[in-house]
């Protein structure tokens, strides 16, 4: 985790009491709670709009001064989390689509750059000759004893990727300038489409929908649904200049992060003493796969 000094950056824990013109300049109604006329603070996680980054720490989590190994902390346990449920806070609709972004880089560390290619002929000189379709099909003239081929039939690949290409580039780039650099995830890519469609996200939702019935290979239909979440997550993040990576049920993440902890180092539990014996990676109690 890195990169932040371009941030103006405020601290904050959960259920903190903040005063109501905090609220009102960074928009932040939906990630709070009003009791007995004040606001509190209900998330964990990140938030940033119009340059300014709110960072809310779980409310136990107290420390007089802030190094970046804490952010680096918050942001691995969110992380994690995603990983394994798959989302965050799936209600939130201004959170990073961290999954989708995930396997779009993976699908490019593993295949590339999305491409097909269609074989086909066509009449001319230039290019690789396709001797049976010339022999074929092409007229023939003999001068002189010589057999003469009026004209060659070549052999060209079309690229029938191009929109599912530039859509990868679109996402690789965007996703690690504005999450992936900051958070030590995804792959470090900067180059642009230059589709002016783009300029229009909602037409490249569309379109992603429209192309989707045309594609049966699985990674394929996994990449083209994992581009549809990240455009229809990027359409919306364009009209508000909102983006945040939290969740409003922290105490979900902390209770599997107590159940993975006691399944993997719990190692007996001493009922006569009334004390739990810990063994670290004993993984005693650990549920078999």
């Amino acid at each position: 985790m890195g990169n932040w000094d371009k941030f103006n950056i405020k601290v904050v824990y959960d259920s903190d009491i903040v005063p109501d013109n905090l609220v009102t300049k960074y928009q932040i109604q939906d990630y709070c709670y009003q009791k007995k006329g004040v606001w509190k603070i209900d998330f964990v996680g990140f938030f940033y709009i119009h340059n300014q980054l709110i960072v809310s720490f779980p409310k136990h989590y107290k420390s007089t001064l802030l190094l970046e190994k804490d952010f680096t902390l918050l942001s691995k346990v969110l992380i994690s989390y995603t990983n394994t449920f798959g989302v965050l806070d799936k209600e939130n609709a201004d959170n990073f689509p961290y999954k989708p972004y995930l396997n779009i880089c993976n699908y490019y560390l593993n295949y590339g750059l999305y491409q097909e290619y269609e074989t086909i002929l066509k009449r001319g000189y230039g290019g690789k000759i396709n001797w049976k379709s010339t022999i074929n099909k092409s007229t023939k003239v003999i001068n002189e004893n010589n057999l003469i081929f009026m004209r060659f039939y070549i052999k060209q690949s079309k690229n029938l990727s191009v929109f599912l290409t530039e859509c990868m580039m679109y996402v690789l780039e965007d996703g690690y300038k504005i999450f992936g650099k900051y958070f030590n995830h995804g792959v470090r890519y900067t180059t642009k489409p230059n589709n002016r469609i783009f300029n229009r996200l909602d037409l490249v939702v569309q379109e992603l929908n429209y192309i989707k019935g045309s594609y049966f290979k699985d990674s394929t239909l996994k990449l083209i649904n994992n581009l549809i979440k990240y455009f229809t997550w990027k359409s919306n993040y364009v009209k508000k200049d909102k983006l945040s990576f939290l969740t409003m049920s922290f105490a979900n993440i902390w209770e599997s992060m107590v159940e993975k902890y006691l399944n993997e180092n719990l190692f007996l539990i001493d009922s006569h003493n009334n004390q739990l014996i810990f063994k670290e990676n004993c993984n005693r109690f650990k549920k078999k796969k």
